[in-house]
């Protein structure tokens, strides 16, 4: 059986599967890489932080602002959760 280390045991345990395809692509992780990039320059480029609970909370404001409040044209204009509730 083959060793998968601290951090693949880490996903396993928390039932989380890496995605990992065999042939390297920009594309695999292209939607999280953007997110990324949009949640650092939305919150850590924009103020300095002193402790990690003040980081936490910038960033749990920060998502529930891009996902019930943020209006996206792509989704008739309304909010990601708006339209996945709609959806369903």
């Amino acid at each position: 059986m083959q060793s998968r280390g601290f951090f693949g045991n880490t996903l396993s345990k928390n039932h989380i599967i890496p995605s990992i395809s065999r042939k390297t692509t920009c594309l695999d992780n292209a939607v999280l890489e953007s997110f990324f990039r949009t949640l650092k320059v939305c919150t850590v480029h924009q103020e300095q932080y002193q402790t990690f609970a003040e980081l936490k909370s910038a960033v749990i404001v920060f998502m529930d602002y891009y996902n019930n409040k943020r209006i996206k044209e792509k989704l008739n204009c309304i909010c990601p959760v708006g339209f996945q509730n709609d959806a369903i």
